[in-house]
């Protein structure tokens, strides 16, 4: 399977929780047993108003692996990402912002190097009933060369390639 068809699936059982529960689904719902190989990959973050004191719960193997860093427990404005900081952070702002789960298409290179690319799906949650979001989910999928690429000093150039949200997003996947 590929990256974008496993992320266009947990987008999908997101909106199935949206509908039942005629709101945002509740994070108590989010069961990692329905993507466990996808597990490595994500960040949980605590949502608060100001986006930056923000707090990761959650900063799967995958990623920690690939940053050569573990962002567990910190806030967002405590993590170190220089230039491209901004926008890595926009997408989440956008989800918290839309309500809904946006998926964006990646690029990177380092000075002189290829471009090396990777999926971004972001699902906002609320907890029990509150209408606000209060977590987000960030699943990101690299391509198989990524680790390669020391992270994020010797990163150049960063770009938003594609951005789904919404219908768009869920029209990806038929």
């Amino acid at each position: 399977m590929d990256n974008r068809s496993a992320l266009l699936q947990v987008a999908m059982r997101w909106h199935s929780e949206s509908r039942r529960a005629g709101a945002l689904p509740d994070i108590r719902s989010l069961d990692p047993r329905h993507f466990p190989t996808l597990m490595p990959w994500c960040l949980l973050v605590a949502v608060e108003p100001v986006l930056m004191e923000s707090r990761i719960l959650i900063c799967g193997t995958g990623i920690v692996t690939v940053v050569h860093d573990d962002w567990t427990g910190r806030r967002l404005r405590e993590i170190s990402l220089g230039a491209i900081g901004n926008l890595i952070f926009e997408p989440f702002a956008r989800t918290i912002e839309a309500r809904e789960p946006v998926l964006v298409r990646e690029r990177r290179r380092g000075t002189g190097d290829r471009w090396r690319w990777n999926d971004r799906l972001m699902l906002p949650y609320a907890h029990g009933a509150s209408p606000r979001v209060e977590r987000l989910l960030s699943i990101t999928l690299f391509d198989r060369e990524s680790d390669m690429l020391a992270w994020p000093d010797s990163i150049d150039a960063w770009e938003v390639v594609e951005t789904f949200t919404g219908p768009a997003l869920l029209g990806l996947s038929g």
